[in-house]
């Protein structure tokens, strides 16, 4: 199957917020409009509510694709330091969630907040997993709440099989991780957020130069609520020292301070540059299951 463009993904990150299904019913209407097909990571214990799975059910009619995002993504919940045994309790519940609210089996993985270990990778693997995107190789630690991973600072660019001992490193395992694009800083929202569309435009050909070149794809990655109009303004922070202190579970909290607290704002950020990103015939979209999938037909 041969592909027009630059491989490209849309992924959206979905967590337990205020008005999510709200959120999720508008989902549908604007991805119709910017004529993209995108990869929810979701969750598990999201589907177990009614008024979310069922607008997640009519994505997935029209198109998009369900991943697994964790059993509940609660702060506690970093596969990157639970016992292997805890992890294979949890990955396995959610596992079996999904397949229960969803009729069919799930793919996809993206660890809470990209924290995983090799463990995550045999588990999900033994799980039937087809492929893992929590890795933003290239990374800089201290710029992240994972701030003393080095290790994604060094992972492979391209898509690779990992290692059983290392999911930053090359190997045997059948499972594919598709790692999230990132310079230094991951392409996403925050980024977009912080530096502007002029400066995102630019990271965006940076990236389309390095995929023409060997074939890498461009993943982006945002969430529900910046697909919708909201009116709501996040409260200013107040100066707290402990902002300018490393903390395990959200690094350096200093770097929230530049991000934008207006979700009106927000909207239109990700709007456009997704409008822009959609109407781009240099790159061609598909959800992280087709990308898969294609991969597999080439190597037959």
């Amino acid at each position: 199957m041969r592909v027009a463009g630059a491989p490209a993904v849309l992924t959206i990150d979905v967590h337990d917020r205020p008005h999510l299904s709200r959120n999720l019913d508008h989902l549908a209407s604007a991805l119709d409009e910017l004529g993209l097909k995108a990869t929810l990571f979701v969750p598990a214990v999201l589907l177990e509510n009614p008024s979310i799975l069922g607008p997640l059910v009519q994505l997935t009619q029209e198109g998009h694709e369900l991943g697994c995002h964790g059993l509940t993504h609660a702060h506690d919940e970093s596969f990157a330091h639970l016992p292997e045994q805890l992890q294979r309790r949890k990955l396995t519940t959610a596992t079996k969630i999904f397949e229960e609210q969803t009729g069919g089996p799930v793919h996809m993985f993206r660890a809470p907040a990209f924290r995983l270990s090799a463990a995550t990778l045999r588990i999900l693997e033994e799980l039937g997993y087809l492929a893992d995107s929590s890795v933003p190789s290239t990374r800089l630690g201290i710029l992240s709440s994972d701030m003393w991973n080095v290790s994604c600072l060094f992972a492979p660019r391209k898509p690779y099989h990992p290692h059983v001992k290392s999911p930053f490193r090359k190997g045997s395992m059948s499972l594919l991780e598709i790692p999230m694009s990132c310079l230094l800083v991951p392409f996403s929202i925050s980024f977009l957020q912080v530096f502007g569309l002029r400066i995102m435009r630019m990271y965006l050909t940076a990236l389309e130069t390095e995929s023409r070149q060997n074939g890498k794809p461009i993943v982006y990655m945002a969430h529900v609520e910046d697909f919708y109009p909201s009116e709501h303004v996040e409260p200013k922070k107040k100066f707290n020292i402990k902002y300018f202190l490393p903390s395990r579970d959200h690094g350096f909290e200093a770097r929230y301070l530049l991000e934008e607290r207006d979700m009106f704002k927000i909207y239109e950020l990700n709007t456009r540059f997704c409008s822009e990103v959609a109407a781009r015939p240099s790159l061609s979209f598909s959800t992280m299951g087709q990308y898969v999938a294609r991969l597999g037909d080439q190597s037959d």
